[in-house]
């Protein structure tokens, strides 16, 4: 079983298994129109920098939406509503292509995998959706693919060059969720792995892998023992 060559392993706000010493670093929050009195997550950048997708709930909206904000003159502009990607109900977790041509998300849109929990109910799992940027113009979202979707919550999607990397967590239980990773061959996905020790631990929840340029070192949140809860 091969797994991308990581040379070191970093748990957010947790723990550094890198043999050199970390910068200091100022986090701030960041200048213009993006942080509201609601939440804003999961950030995604084009390779210049200078466009941003990420989700938040607002317009008193039961269900998260996407958004986009631009960086003119070292701020960020009023962010704008995907309206042509966003559904009625979640949409979250944008994963941008470096010339923006093309997104992955996550959702639970009609079309996403159902199932009858314990107590008889009918359940809808978040699956993966892609979508790709023509003339300017988002294409309809379509689901990934049966080997990624499945009746648990797939989220935080990431691609790094033949690889996508995405954290999978049984409905209702987000303690146990892991980090997940498939090849993509051509056009097509292979079956997905979980992640190995240590970067998935037993115990703990492990979410939103991000991988470095170079892929030698894995970024991801993670509550497990040493960290800051």
């Amino acid at each position: 079983m091969s797994y991308l060559n990581i040379s070191s392993c970093i748990f957010v706000f947790l723990c550094c298994f890198n043999l050199y010493a970390v910068p200091e670093v100022k986090v701030s929050p960041i200048p213009g129109n993006i942080n509201t009195d609601m939440q804003e997550f999961a950030p995604s950048l084009t390779a210049d920098g200078k466009t941003m997708y990420f989700y938040s709930k607002r317009n008193n909206s039961k269900y998260t939406d996407m958004y986009k904000s631009t960086l003119v003159n070292g701020k960020w502009t009023n962010p704008v509503e995907l309206r042509a990607l966003n559904s009625p109900y979640d949409d979250q977790s944008p994963f941008i292509s470096e010339d923006e041509k093309f997104i992955v998300f996550s959702s639970n849109r009609d079309g996403s995998i159902e199932f009858r929990l314990p107590n008889g109910k009918l359940g809808v799992s978040r699956d993966l959706y892609y979508a790709e940027q023509v003339g300017g113009k988002w294409a309809k979202a379509s689901s990934l693919s049966d080997k990624i979707n499945t009746e648990e919550m797939e989220e935080n999607p990431f691609l790094h060059e033949s690889d996508i990397y995405f954290t999978r967590y049984p409905f209702g239980n987000p303690s146990e969720a892991k980090i997940w990773k498939a090849k993509i061959l051509g056009n097509h996905l292979q079956e997905p792995e979980e992640l190995p020790a240590p970067i998935n631990q037993e115990g703990s929840s492990n979410i939103a892998a991000v991988i470095s340029k170079d892929g030698k070192y894995i970024y991801f949140a993670s509550n497990r023992a040493g960290g800051f809860g």
